[in-house]
């Protein structure tokens, strides 16, 4: 049975003119593009909401930037909305696909 966790998204998959630095979309945890993000209210750093999940399962209410306790909160729209402008290439180019999507 394979894993129904969502992995993060490689920037390697973004194609096309794009003015977003990619690097600011990555999740500071997994070093991916961010999916499904949440943020920290006090640092507002945003997180894949798997990641965070995953790392305060180990290290309860810490932020991994080190803030007092981590309390979650919506990431903000402006990620969201450049995380929208992205077009990556198809999850399966290596085996031929040649669509481009938005994510």
């Amino acid at each position: 049975m394979t894993s129904m966790i969502q992995k993060g998204i490689c920037s390697d998959r973004v194609r096309g003119p794009s003015s977003v630095n990619v690097d600011l979309l990555e999740c500071p945890i997994c070093h991916d593009l961010l999916w499904i993000p949440v943020a920290c209210q006090t640092c507002e750093t945003s997180f894949c909401s798997t990641c965070i999940d995953r790392w305060l399962a180990d290290n309860p209410e810490k932020c991994p930037n080190r803030c007092k306790t981590y309390i979650k909160r919506k990431c903000p729209s402006f990620i969201v909305k450049l995380l929208a402008q992205l077009q990556l290439t198809c999850y399966y180019q290596s085996q031929g696909c040649e669509q481009v999507i938005r994510q």
